[in-house]
């Protein structure tokens, strides 16, 4: 084969992979900047690992400075927080619950979320738990809002809610990861 096409094939060559890794990486940064990536990316931050506390100021930086937090705090009352009061109370529970000692996992079980334009909701079904802890993972559902705002989506409310007698989990919340994968 004549040395100019072998030049001009391997020039190719180089052209596609560069732009095929220019558009994977385009892809990636595209799953990141979804409503959905910044409600998950909450999630990974407030799980940590014995030893270790979590980012508070990147968990922060996921919600607007005036969002509101409602938590239900006991089975008879809800607590309104903003993201500050949130950010305290997550800190307050470590110290309480020595949990800086054994960590913390709150995973999400299921995740539901609906853009449009620049809103979007996402209905999340979470288990936390407390790493080899003798007591089951406590489930409970989280409802988000979110904004896109300068460009990247943005946490403006969460309310949140936990099974208790009489007040179970409704079914059509619950679609497992698996599920979810076998739609897309």
């Amino acid at each position: 084969m004549n040395k100019k096409y072998v030049v001009i094939i391997m020039a190719l060559a180089i052209i596609i992979g560069s732009t095929y890794n220019a558009l994977g990486q385009a892809k990636e940064q595209d799953q990141k900047s979804t409503a959905e990536s910044v409600v998950r990316e909450l999630y990974n931050l407030v799980s940590f690992a014995p030893n270790t506390t979590p980012d508070w100021e990147k968990v922060k930086s996921l919600f607007i400075d005036e969002a509101v937090i409602v938590l239900r705090v006991t089975y008879d009352s809800l607590a309104i927080l903003s993201r500050q009061d949130f950010v305290d109370l997550f800190i307050s529970d470590i110290e309480k619950y020595q949990l800086d000692k054994s960590g913390f996992v709150e995973k999400v079980v299921s995740c539901e979320t609906t853009e449009f334009g620049d809103i979007a909701k996402s209905v999340v079904v979470y288990e936390a738990s407390i790493p080899n802890s003798p007591r089951p993972p406590q489930q409970g559902v989280d409802f988000f809002q979110l904004m896109r705002k300068d460009g990247r989506w943005i946490i403006t409310a969460i309310v949140n809610e936990v099974p208790r007698p009489g007040n179970a989990i409704p079914s059509e919340f619950i679609r497992t990861e698996k599920e979810v994968e076998r739609e897309e």
